[in-house]
């Protein structure tokens, strides 16, 4: 479960900053929160962020903001010291204020990391409860404090009963994770310092590091890989790279040593198996198109096939990526080499899928087979087209060429 706080409003956004609470660690800010913002409320705003310690995270998703604001805000980092990463549309901005914007981002998390939490070694002995109802009292206490972001209270919690440390839900979650997904970095840092003691902590801190990345929480990522996390533990036969959603995350994780062309086996997962990280990625419905691009540049083979015989385009259509991400990742994939006429399990091509789910036409008539011809046997699109005649013309036509009727006729009437 991923702890932020969802505003709609620039009301909701800044009576969440000025609270100034540990539990509004990480804020996402719906789209157009930002649009037409009266130049009180951009004082406002900037305002209440310099004055917060608290915000770890700030998501503006697809929210732009003019330089004027930009300019603001880099002022607002000056006193603000704890924001660790900063979201938004940066498309119309001007480059030289987003790289200062940046190196205060930048500054702020090196000065996170190096504020090292030393927690004294734990008595693993003292107070040892088998009162499962108790215990689970006290676990759920444990998670309020990290919830509002108490790391004191939480030490001293676990210095009173070690065994929480290690203690695991019916959920199979542990208490790090919990810190993870909430950004509470302080508790975090909290929990691998008492936690190292402890012989069963390090496989808590691997199932952490792919909760983090799949938050894309690079400071977080960079805290529990620095603290013995494995960038290529295994965990139902993923590793942490599968749960990557920025190419940032990708290159970082990459750099650390992360197997980009790694591939689940068959044996250690009945339902993904064979997955490359490709086809891991392309399940997330928001996938970032610049990601895709580099995971192809590292090598990862387009049209490699898991354990159904799926390519990542089958997935691409399978899992219905945003409409307005659909066609620029399918030419994407096309362009790299992906074959549109593989067949799965169910001997269903890409081409023959998307005529099935009535999904995807403009997609494919963008960046496969645009304007074909419409006769003889195109009177109502291309997909009304039988399979033998619409696979071999699409196959015929480049990711970005136009067949136009001249050069599209002969080709039907040769396969009609």
């Amino acid at each position: 479960m991923k702890g932020y706080k969802s505003c709609k409003t620039m009301y909701e956004l800044l009576e969440l900053v000025n609270k100034n609470e540990a539990g509004n660690s990480w804020i996402v800010v719906e789209a157009d929160v930002f649009l037409n913002l009266a130049k009180e409320e951009q004082q406002a705003f900037c305002q209440a962020l310099s004055r917060n310690t608290t915000l770890r995270r700030l998501d503006l998703k697809d929210n732009k903001i003019t330089n004027d604001l930009l300019n603001t805000l880099i002022v607002a980092l000056v006193q603000n010291t704890t924001l660790l990463d900063l979201r938004f549309n940066q498309e119309a901005n001007n480059p030289q204020l987003l790289h200062i914007l940046q190196e205060k981002i930048l500054n702020n998390r090196h000065q996170a990391l190096e504020n090292v939490y030393e927690a004294p070694v734990p008595d693993k002995e003292r107070t040892f409860l088998t009162d499962d109802s108790v215990f689970n009292t006290l676990y759920n206490i444990a998670y309020e404090q990290i919830e509002h972001g108490n790391a004191d209270n939480l030490h001293a919690l676990l210095s009173a009963i070690p065994q929480l440390t290690i203690k695991t839900t019916r959920m199979d979650e542990n208490l790090l994770q919990f810190a993870v997904n909430h950004s509470q970095i302080k508790c975090a840092q909290m929990l691998i310092s008492f936690g190292k003691h402890f012989h069963d902590f390090k496989s808590h801190i691997n199932t952490a590091l792919f909760d983090a990345i799949y938050n894309d929480d690079l400071v977080l990522t960079q805290l529990l890989l620095e603290n013995g996390a494995y960038v290529n533990a295994k965990r139902n036969g993923f590793t942490p790279i599968h749960r990557v959603r920025s190419r940032e995350m990708a290159q970082f994780l990459v750099a650390q040593g992360a197997d980009v062309l790694h591939r689940v086996k068959c044996e250690e997962s009945k339902t993904s198996g064979g997955n490359t990280v490709l086809h891991s990625v392309l399940w997330h419905k928001d996938v970032a198109e610049d990601l895709l691009e580099y995971l192809l540049e590292q090598g990862i083979d387009v049209n490699a096939q898991n354990a159904q015989d799926e390519t990542a385009l089958h997935l691409l259509i399978r899992e219905g990526v945003q409409p307005e991400l659909r066609a620029r990742a399918i030419a994407l994939l096309v362009k790299s080499g992906a074959n549109p006429l593989i067949k799965d399990n169910q001997e269903l091509a890409p081409l023959a899928l998307a005529h099935t789910l009535n999904i995807n036409f403009l997609s494919w008539n963008m960046t496969i087979c645009r304007d074909l011809p419409t006769k003889p046997s195109r009177s109502n699109g291309f997909f009304d087209a039988p399979p033998e005649i619409m696979e071999p013309t699409a196959l015929s036509a480049a990711p970005t060429e136009t067949l136009d009727c001249n050069a599209g006729e002969p080709i039907v009437k040769k396969m009609s």
